[in-house]
């Protein structure tokens, strides 16, 4: 492995493109290279999870207190 050093701000402009496409660096500077990403879907499950994450936390809850499960019940018999 190698390690480049950059600029504060360039690094923090390349994570965010990279973020963009859901990939870590590693992977998005793969694919700038035409290179096949580095088990590049574990990553975006991760990133998918971590979005789903952050969402949730403005997600209110159901004023008549019912859940997910409850609403996929509902008209089940």
């Amino acid at each position: 492995m190698t390690t480049i050093e950059l600029d504060d701000d360039l690094a923090a402009a390349l994570k965010a493109k990279a973020d963009a496409q859901h990939l870590n660096l590693e992977d998005w500077f793969r694919t700038l290279t035409g290179m096949p990403a580095n088990n590049g879907d574990s990553q975006r499950r991760q990133a998918a999870a971590a979005r789903i994450r952050e969402i949730s936390k403005h997600v209110q809850p159901d004023p008549g207190g019912w859940t997910v499960q409850d609403y996929i019940n509902r008209d089940r018999p």
